[in-house]
């Protein structure tokens, strides 16, 4: 076994072998999961949309309830995303994915090149590992590609500037700035926590490795990015959108990328016990280790403790102490032996286990092949626009898209009154999933017209002993249309 993987460890050497590793790396990525268009990429292209035919909005357009106040704060992603959608179709995105896979695996491989200073193999395969749990976890379609690209292009341009020592790396930083303050002003501010680091790494200390660049161009840098977020169309609104946006219990509960990763998590559980282990092995051969990149993985890591869309932070950030540990060559004879053979046993399992996912999942859903696709077909033929439709937590998305206004959709935050200014209408859905709301005051508040009741919501089964009539069933989804309303013959 031992001369198998030396044997496959040198056939890294091969340029072509990498080269064609390369090629099909992105598509490993976008298909270790079925493709598909995620529920919130319907409100994104939405919101697109709209502010293309009606301008930049501020009270929200697409649900059944009145003026609440809205910050598209993913309005450059609707539009990007909408036009692709609109000229190319789902196929259009496959394509937009695989590109930013591509991008994600050549900034992932200079970094690790950077970082390793050169060492091919080492970096190929941490490449390789990194880039499957980025993909096969965040490659979907929703902001995360872009905020994959910058974060990543930010670590390598502060990488070459401590690396290097020149202050050029820096100057496109306050691009990326500008760029993800209207991309996406949720993940914006973690452009800033990651200077932390490099911050600390300046300050000189007998137990960490020293570091020789200077911290006034950061510092410079730091307040010119700032700065530059305020060119956007939102102003204030969109720098603190972050901070305005969570800490809500009930969000918590409803939305699943918001729930603390566990042990169940089974790549991040596996990232976070080899990277754990090789700081162990460092500190147990006494070399010291860069500060920058233990304070990377921790702070990442917590953040994947709290939530598990902090995964994505732990993978792009953690990885940079994952090569420097692993980086540890010592000469013998004159010749240089490289730590490989329990690392590469580890990414080739990943790796092959990887590409029976490609081979057994390659599927891509259209839009008509969606769960909801038949349901809006029905109300297109039976209904008319203005109805007022019912629709829970992960519904609404495509019925707004579709042109029906809805109770609610997975725009989480901004249906809490600190966000919208009017009422706590997410707190109001929770208590009817977890039946703290009498189900008949709930429907007579609104009176809607019809409902698509999924099968997790409390009265899936009973609204047809309400006065609501079964009008179809999908297994997972029932429409229902209230039986005490007239409607015409052309409604």
């Amino acid at each position: 076994m031992k001369k198998l993987l030396i044997s496959l460890y040198n056939l890294l050497d091969d340029k072509y072998m990498r080269l064609l590793l390369f090629l099909i790396m992105p598509f490993i990525i976008i298909f270790a999961t079925s493709f598909r268009i995620d529920n919130d990429f319907w409100f994104i292209i939405n919101t697109g949309r709209e502010i293309l035919n009606n301008g930049f909005i501020t009270i929200e357009p697409f649900t059944i309830h009145e003026g609440l106040n809205f910050i598209p704060q993913q309005w450059l992603c609707g539009i990007i995303f909408y036009f692709i959608y609109n000229k190319f179709s789902v196929y259009g995105m496959l394509i937009f994915v695989i590109f930013i896979g591509y991008i994600t695996i050549f900034l992932l491989y200079r970094i690790c090149l950077l970082v390793s200073s050169n060492n091919y193999k080492l970096s190929f395969l941490i490449t390789c590992y990194i880039g499957i749990l980025i993909g096969s976890s965040f490659m979907v379609t929703r902001p995360y590609l872009f905020d994959i690209v910058f974060l990543l292009l930010e670590i390598y341009l502060l990488e070459l500037y401590v690396i290097k020592g020149k202050n050029k790396y820096l100057y496109v930083l306050p691009i990326i700035s500008i760029l993800m303050i209207n991309l996406h002003a949720s993940i914006w501010p973690m452009l800033f926590v990651v200077f932390i680091p490099y911050f600390i790494g300046c300050i000189k200390n007998k137990y960490f490795k020293d570091e020789n660049y200077k911290l006034k161009p950061l510092i410079l840098v730091f307040i010119i990015m700032f700065m530059c977020s305020f060119i956007n169309p939102y102003g204030l609104d969109m720098l603190f959108y972050l901070f305005n946006s969570y800490g809500y219990a009930e969000l918590n509960e409803i939305v699943g990328e918001m729930n603390p990763i566990t042990v169940f998590v089974i790549p991040a559980s596996l990232f976070i016990l080899v990277t754990l282990l090789s700081f162990y092995y460092v500190c147990y051969k006494r070399r010291k280790i860069k500060i920058r990149y233990l304070l990377l993985f921790l702070g990442s890591l917590l953040l994947a403790f709290l939530h598990m869309r902090g995964c994505l932070f732990l993978f792009i950030f953690g990885f940079l102490s994952l090569i420097d540990n692993f980086n540890i060559r010592r000469e013998k004879n004159n010749v240089v032996e490289e730590n490989s053979i329990l690392i590469l046993f580890f990414y080739v399992f990943i790796f092959i286990i990887c590409i029976l996912l490609f081979i057994f999942n390659v599927n891509v859903i259209d839009e008509k092949e969606s769960e909801y696709y038949k349901i809006v077909e029905l109300l297109d033929n039976n209904a008319s626009k203005d109805i007022k439709l019912y629709t829970g937590y992960n519904t609404g998305p495509y019925f707004e898209y579709r042109g029906y206004k809805c109770y609610l959709d997975t725009r989480a935050e901004l249906f809490y009154k600190a966000i919208n200014k009017k009422e706590n209408i997410m707190i109001e859905y929770y208590n009817i999933l977890n039946n703290k709301v009498d189900v008949q005051s709930f429907l007579k508040k609104y009176d809607f017209d019809y409902l698509v009741v999924g099968i997790n919501e409390p009265f899936y089964y009973s609204l047809q002993y309400l006065g609501y009539n079964l009008y179809y069933d999908s297994g997972k989804y029932r429409l229902y249309k209230n039986g005490s309303k007239k409607y015409d013959e052309n409604s």
